[in-house]
């Protein structure tokens, strides 16, 4: 097995695990759900070193003989699930916030003249 093909699958598998944890998950009220938060940051930090690694397949695919290459790596495909991926990640860890409501005035005034 090449390095090449080595690399190629531990970028598949990594993307793969990215994908499964991205799912929507049920927040967690206790501790657990600080552990899922920083489990989390560790794939979008994995998320960047696999950005570099595609930098780098992507830098010798251009270089690469079209007369002797057999298969090209779509980089531009993987970017963009390893960017859907990383969105994901952030929506989950920073949910959408309602916008705040406007509340009513109140009176102040609770005294009367007459009974009710």
């Amino acid at each position: 097995m090449s390095a090449s093909t080595r690399c190629f699958r531990t970028l598949v598998t990594a993307c793969a695990v990215a994908a499964a944890l991205a799912a929507p998950l049920p927040v967690l009220a206790d501790g657990r759900d600080e552990i899922l938060r920083r489990d989390l940051a560790v794939i979008q930090t994995q998320l960047d070193q696999i950005g570099f690694v595609v930098d780098r397949l992507e830098a010798r695919q251009d270089v690469a003989d079209p007369a002797t290459t057999r298969f090209f790596l779509d980089t531009r495909q993987l970017r963009d699930d390893l960017a859907r991926i990383a969105d994901g990640i952030d929506e989950f860890l920073e949910p959408p916030r309602l916008p705040p409501r406007v509340p009513r005035a109140l009176s102040g005034d609770y005294l009367r003249q007459e009974a009710p």
